[in-house]
């Protein structure tokens, strides 16, 4: 089934599928809060009708010190990743999860985006306790990449 990419479509599709997807009016954006293992993820989606993104943010903030080597450790994943997304923006101190889903004429498979949305919903607590340990600023590098290596082969199989 292919869905119009405006707010009304996406949001029935979404609540269709039993998701708790709200409209939120100053970013003129749709959002979805998933608690998984007692954290909050918060997943953001705006379109301009030809592009749908998809923004799931990670429970924790990024200091300035750990900047370098998170950013290679969120290079390593996204390098063995199909779907590579993930990222981080230094200034507000936010690490996420990123995805596009281009329209045509306007519209998108439904299918593509529930597989997609279910990648971004596995893959952000898959790797959260990387990112978190990263982010904490008490593992070398090496350590970092002995621990993504571990959560790559746990994802594959």
């Amino acid at each position: 089934m292919m869905i119009t990419l405006n707010i009304k479509q996406l949001l029935e599709h979404l609540r269709a599928q039993n998701y708790d997807a709200q409209f939120q009016e100053l970013t003129h954006q749709v959002y979805i809060v998933f608690t998984i293992d007692h954290r909050e993820f918060p997943l953001f989606i705006k379109t301009d009708g030809e592009v749908l993104q998809l923004m799931i943010f990670m429970p924790c903030r990024v200091e300035q010190p750990v900047v370098p080597d998170l950013a290679r450790v969120l290079h390593l994943i996204n390098k063995e990743l199909d779907l590579p997304g993930f990222g981080m923006d230094e200034n507000q101190g936010l690490v996420f999860y990123r995805g596009f889903i281009p329209s045509s004429n306007g519209k998108i498979e439904s299918d593509l985006l529930d597989q997609i949305l279910h990648s971004m919903i596995k893959l952000a607590p898959t790797f959260f306790p990387l990112i978190a340990y990263a982010v904490s600023g008490t593992a070398t590098f090496n350590k970092l990449v002995v621990r993504a290596k571990e959560t790559l082969t746990k994802l594959r199989t």
